[in-house]
């Protein structure tokens, strides 16, 4: 099948469990996701028009032998199916796919956890150095301050 044929295709049925669900971008998965809510909005209109078939069959209540008694309930009976059906398999391809997004947001969370405890060990020994050099800074200020105070003095003073 071509691309130009693939476009028209519906992304939900597309995407097959397995590879082509893990190779799908983020994006296919999300619109595979809305669709998917149409189709199961859809197939429960289909299961209620089945309900409504079968509430106008016994409130009309057609006879038996004609074809509105014979195939009403029958006609009912394959809308409900229909709509269950297809409500039942959205459902089970929705959580396939909410599942793959949400594996691949983990993974991604864990990799931004990872980086965010090296950035934050990064940090810790760059504010350890920064109070190393801090510390030599200070002691360094003070012998300064030393010398300064020597150089002050008389000749003939001690200092304490």
């Amino acid at each position: 099948m071509s691309p130009a044929q693939d476009i028209w295709k519906p992304a939900t049925w597309r995407l097959r469990q397995g590879k082509n669900i893990r190779s799908a971008t983020d994006g296919d998965l999300y619109l595979s996701l809305e669709r998917l809510q149409v189709a199961q909005i859809l197939s429960g209109g289909i299961a209620v028009l089945g309900v409504v078939i079968q509430l106008a069959v016994a409130v009309f209540h057609p006879g038996y032998d004609s074809p509105g008694g014979t195939w009403g309930r029958v006609i009912a009976n394959g809308f409900i199916a229909l709509g269950v059906v297809g409500v039942l398999i959205s459902a089970a391809r929705l959580k396939l796919y909410q599942g793959e997004l949400t594996n691949r947001s983990n993974q991604r969370l864990a990799i931004a956890a990872r980086m965010a405890g090296e950035a934050a060990e990064r940090a810790a020994n760059a504010n350890a150095r920064a109070a190393a050099a801090n510390e030599r800074a200070a002691r360094a200020e003070r012998v300064l301050e030393h010398n300064r105070t020597l150089v002050r003095q008389p000749e003939g003073s001690v200092s304490e």
